[in-house]
């Protein structure tokens, strides 16, 4: 089936930049390759297809981070992380969700993934204990603390800009449940990824 077509193309293509991150640059390079990506895990009306191209993007962005990349003996400077690739492509679709809304939970779920996956933000309360606890070094050790655990982006994204834009999205989205009956599964996304995004809003 094509499901199983995208399947097995998707875990090869992981399988081989997984062993020769360097590649990741050509894919990258790839004409229309971000509009592929796009269509495979929004556009297509094929489930299966979403789901297993969804798959294989989180798998990409899991298995290459940029700890990974940086041991990379043949892997260029700068070089992007999978995550920093396809966290802005998939976040300036949003605007576009509407336009897919009985198709949009693979494209929302791998947003939450992947947002989900970095690493947990403290709390204000924990930070502000941190930084107060103790004179002298207590505020320094705090702070060095926050610093390597807050994200200054979401992998590409400043938090602020995503928060932004999804309260706009909130605000303005189209009354799309005028029943009991009725599903808004956009407006569902948008509440689960907003909420993921906040545990890194400063």
């Amino acid at each position: 089936t094509e499901a199983e077509i995208v399947r097995f193309t998707i875990n090869l293509l992981v399988a081989i930049i997984t062993q020769k991150p360097a590649l990741l640059q050509d894919l990258y390079n790839v004409p229309d390759i971000a509009r592929a990506f796009v269509f495979g895990v929004l556009q297509t009306r094929e489930e299966p297809v979403r789901e297993e191209v969804a798959k294989g993007i989180l798998s990409m962005c899991t298995s290459l981070t940029k700890a990974r990349l940086d041991a990379a003996p043949d892997a260029p400077d700068g070089l992007k992380t999978p995550r920093e690739f396809f966290l802005p492509l998939l976040f300036d679709e949003l605007p576009q969700a509407y336009k897919y809304p009985k198709q949009c939970t693979n494209y929302f779920g791998l947003l939450c993934k992947l947002v989900r996956a970095l690493p947990p933000r403290l709390s204000r309360a924990a930070s502000d204990d941190s930084a107060t606890a103790g004179a002298g070094s207590g505020a320094g050790a705090g702070a060095a603390l926050m610093e390597g655990l807050v994200p200054a982006n979401l992998g590409g994204i400043k938090p602020e800009t995503a928060v932004r834009t999804l309260a706009d999205m909130f605000s303005n989205a189209p009354v799309m449940e005028a029943t009991p009956d009725d599903e808004d599964l956009v407006l569902r996304g948008i509440l689960q990824l907003l909420t993921e995004v906040l545990r890194y809003r400063p």
